[in-house]
């Protein structure tokens, strides 16, 4: 199975509490303890549609924390959202943030996932993180980086990228189609199932395979294989 794994501040609770109103998030007051057993309180804001969203995708792969909250994620975070409380989460050591051009999550994220394929949901990447996840994608270990605008947290364009990268894994372990028996007719063949039926989303799958990070064009409707980021749409 692969794995989509989830950050919390900056994508499932927007930074800007004012356009979080605007967009529908609500607010939900925490007053417990930190990761570290600190006293912490304050307000989260959540979006209801990113359960539906998120229990979409937990049909075809599986959800892995990878948040500075860690497991009050799972026990907190998730039911609020109608997640299950017992999602497993990353164990960030020295947390997360950029240093030297990387996102200090992905390093325990990668080891953790091993090589399973892995879509991260994020609203923070180093200048180094793009080409290292393309690394691992050439190594067949596939890995798409997904950046969120912060301000606004995760919007329904982030889904779909991960679902049409989802259909490209499906899509790249389908069986080819097998050669006709010896004395059959050529004519026969067996088609390949396929969840792209032309050859535009089949040049789409070519693309998205080979491509860690992948740039949404609103204008386009389509991905294009040497883009480096995905857009959102800024605060209102």
């Amino acid at each position: 199975m692969p794995v989509v794994a989830i950050d919390v501040d900056g994508v499932l609770n927007p930074d800007h509490p004012a356009t979080a109103r605007q967009l529908g998030y609500q607010p939900h007051e925490y007053d417990g303890p930190d990761p570290a057993g600190q006293p912490m309180s304050g307000t989260v804001w959540l979006h209801p549609d990113h359960g539906t969203w998120l229990r979409e995708l937990a049909q075809r792969a599986d959800l892995l924390w990878c948040t500075s909250w860690r497991p009050i994620a799972a026990t907190w975070i998730a039911p609020r959202l109608g997640l299950p409380n017992d999602l497993p989460w990353v164990d960030l050591g020295q947390g997360g943030g950029i240093r030297f051009g990387r996102q200090l999550k992905l390093p325990p994220l990668y080891r953790a996932v091993g090589t399973r394929p892995v879509a991260v949901l994020d609203d923070e990447f180093g200048g180094r993180d793009p080409d290292e996840a393309a690394a691992r994608t050439a190594n067949g270990h596939q890995t798409l980086l997904v950046p969120v605008n912060g301000g606004t947290g995760l919007q329904r364009q982030h889904v779909d990228l991960v679902h049409r990268w989802l259909d490209c894994l499906v899509e790249q372990a389908s069986p080819l189609p097998q050669r006709p028996a010896k004395g059959g007719s050529d004519r026969r063949r067996r088609r390949r199932s396929s969840a792209f039926d032309d050859a535009d989303d089949r040049q789409a799958v070519k693309v998205l395979l080979t491509a860690s990070v992948i740039r949404f064009s609103e204008n386009l409707g389509c991905y294009r294989a040497n883009a480096t980021r995905v857009s959102s749409d800024p605060p209102p």
